[in-house]
């Protein structure tokens, strides 16, 4: 499994949004030399607890799991990590608490309260050879902590949030983002008051030395080379429903029609 942290120290890493919750997919998507899957529990029907063998997959496919929960909640964080996630993703962080909670979830004391236990998947079930130090070590170390900015309190409390120790990155959800600010042109990053969130975002980050992730959508060589010349260094290519979709498109469009209407 590729380890992002290391990765993120000498170039940007690419990554695809998974929702279809496919194993097979996964493997795939491993297999075409993708960094990481952002693996949606949040928009499916999926619990955490539910995507064990897309996570083993992933791992399989040399590829780094990063599961996003359905909200800040240490339970379900501690799940998500112990069952191999390589990270966690939280939507809708708004506050400093919202945050801490994350870091309550994702790190051992004396950092945060995660529970400690080595019967599970990312300790190796405590197998021959196993040092508890060396595991929670490598928890700290490897495993990222990501919170979501898609609402304009997580700008509004922005100094107030990346105070908060652990985080490794920021996610940039400029759908809701917009739409926290009553706006409807969806993933325009462009648009005047979701780019001064962003810019904003991406000179406080900076500063701390937190990355910032954002989506390709759709993932476009040109909508790529834009996010990596602002700065991003974590780019999510859509998903791959949305892949599917537009090579089913180009199909139908540049085939299908063309045999179709003789």
């Amino acid at each position: 499994m590729k380890d992002l942290k290391q990765l993120l120290k000498t170039r940007p890493v690419f990554g695809t949004t998974l929702t279809s919750m496919s194993s097979v997919m996964a493997e795939v998507i491993g297999a075409y030399g993708m960094d990481y899957l952002f693996i949606d529990a949040e928009h499916t029907p999926c619990e955490v607890t539910g995507l064990r063998e897309v996570v083993l997959a992933s791992e399989n496919a040399g590829i780094a799991p990063l599961i996003r929960t359905t909200r800040p909640d240490e339970i379900e964080i501690r799940k998500a990590l112990e069952i191999g996630a390589a990270g966690i993703i939280c939507p809708h962080c708004k506050t400093r608490q919202d945050v801490e909670t994350m870091i309550a979830g994702a790190k051992f004391p004396p950092l945060g309260h995660r529970g400690y236990d080595c019967g599970v998947h990312a300790a190796r079930y405590g197998g021959y050879g196993y040092d508890p130090v060396t595991y929670m070590n490598h928890c700290h170390e490897k495993q990222l902590v990501i919170p979501m900015c898609e609402d304009y309190e997580f700008i509004d409390n922005i100094d107030d949030i990346l105070e908060v120790e652990g985080i490794d990155a920021i996610c940039f959800g400029p759908a809701d983002y917009a739409m926290s600010l009553n706006i409807t042109k969806l993933y325009k990053i462009d648009h005047p008051q979701v780019r001064k969130g962003l810019d904003m975002l991406m000179e406080k980050t900076a500063r701390k030395g937190i990355e910032v992730m954002l989506v390709a959508n759709p993932p476009t060589y040109e909508a790529i080379d834009n996010l990596l010349n602002m700065g991003v260094r974590m780019v999510t290519l859509a998903s791959e429903i949305i892949i599917l979709q537009q090579s089913l498109r180009d199909i139908k469009e540049k085939v299908l029609d063309r045999y179709q209407e003789r």
